[in-house]
């Protein structure tokens, strides 16, 4: 009988002990999921180990190019064709940068004749200038365009003969990247186009002259194309060297041509297209 009883009160008591009771089924979530595939990425991935191990190490407010470089780095080390592949697509590198240039030259005449008492000395130029960066991959693409200041000089049995001319320089400059961890190395060649808005010459203590491109047969275009070689810093600034040669004639009565050593400092200032 008591067994009978206590069966009836269990069975009285049984939904009163289920409803207060709290059942939580498991949660099955999109952020679960991400952690899962993260965590299976950061187990099968060295390039994932050993960025998320360098960045432990960092300060967690980096910015974008500070972690673009990080990226680089470690791209170098593993240096895998697939990877470099892949950053390439989805890097912002190639939005194109605009800046000022800026040169410093040393001008001479060359394709000239030896004249008896005739000695040609090089003389400093300069010039200044903008310009847009286009990165391709691989290639850098910089159109500029530029005022050139060009002198020549030369020694005449004692004399001292002088002139001076200033080109609008239009320059299209195609360099290769080759990529190290800290600067970029750039080989590439520099194709110009000048036209001479003014021209001077002076002889000895004289004043200067102005040159009468017509009459005088002095030619206002001037062409050339320069060799080049530099490097690229983090923040994009290039430093590079050049040698130009001319290609066509200073004079329309003679064969004489230009060239220059050139140094030039390309400063970027900012960037266009990126996000």
């Amino acid at each position: 009988m008591k067994s009978i009883f206590r069966g009836l009160m269990a069975l009285l008591l049984f939904p009163a002990a289920v409803s207060g009771q709290v059942f939580k089924a498991p949660e099955f979530s999109s952020r679960q999921d991400f952690a899962i595939l993260a965590n299976e990425i950061h187990k099968h991935s060295p390039l994932m180990k050993s960025l998320i191990a360098e960045a432990n190490k960092m300060q967690v407010d980096i910015n974008e190019d500070q972690a673009r470089d990080l990226v680089k780095q470690k791209l170098t080390e593993f240096d895998n064709s697939a990877l470099n592949k892949m950053y390439q697509d989805i890097t912002p590198e190639d939005v194109a940068r605009i800046g000022v240039v800026l040169y410093l030259m040393l001008n001479g005449p060359s394709n000239t004749e030896d004249y008896p008492g005739l000695d040609y000395k090089t003389a400093f130029g300069g010039g200044l200038g903008v310009y847009l960066m286009f990165t391709l991959a691989q290639l850098i693409l910089m159109p500029e365009l530029a005022f050139w200041i060009r002198p020549l000089k030369a020694d005449y049995n004692g004399d001292e003969y002088r002139e001076r001319y200033s080109y609008i320089t239009l320059a299209i400059t195609a360099m290769y990247v080759i990529r190290l961890q800290t600067i970029n190395l750039l080989l590439g060649i520099s194709p110009n186009f000048g036209y001479a808005i003014s021209g001077k010459w002076k002889d000895n203590g004289d004043p200067w002259e102005d040159i009468e491109f017509d009459e005088d047969e002095v030619k206002r275009m001037n062409i050339g194309i320069a060799l080049t070689a530099g490097i690229m810093l983090r923040n994009a600034m290039i430093i590079r060297l050049a040698y130009n040669f001319g290609l066509t004639k200073l004079y329309e009565y003679a064969d004489d041509k230009m060239y220059a050593f050139m140094l030039a400092l390309h400063i970027p200032f900012a960037s266009l297209g990126g996000k």
